[in-house]
């Protein structure tokens, strides 16, 4: 079963792996790549940054002074608010 299991990753992760090189090369040196190519790459790449962040500030409650939490907001604060909870008892830091 592992066997069956490898020879069906192997092409996820030989393409990913060569997407990540590619990447990687579109920032080392953009010069090498067309123009249209890295231009989509850099907007998608902020694209991320910026959900990632607003994500980060949804989860931290900024700007959420005042106004209604939908239910789902208000179940990922209650979840993070109980890991943090957990992880400041005494003796849970070790488990971390």
């Amino acid at each position: 079963m592992p066997a069956l299991l490898l020879d069906c990753l192997t092409p996820f992760v030989v393409l990913s792996a060569l997407f990540g090189v590619a990447v990687a090369s579109m920032h080392k040196r953009p010069d090498l790549w067309p123009p249209s190519l890295v231009t989509w790459e850099r907007a998608a790449y902020t694209r991320g940054v910026a959900t990632w962040e607003r994500v980060e500030a949804a989860l931290r409650g900024d700007g959420q002074q005042g106004a209604a939490l939908n239910p789902m907001q208000a179940r990922v604060r209650l979840a993070r608010s109980r890991v943090l909870d957990w992880a400041a008892a005494p003796g849970n830091q070790r488990t971390l």
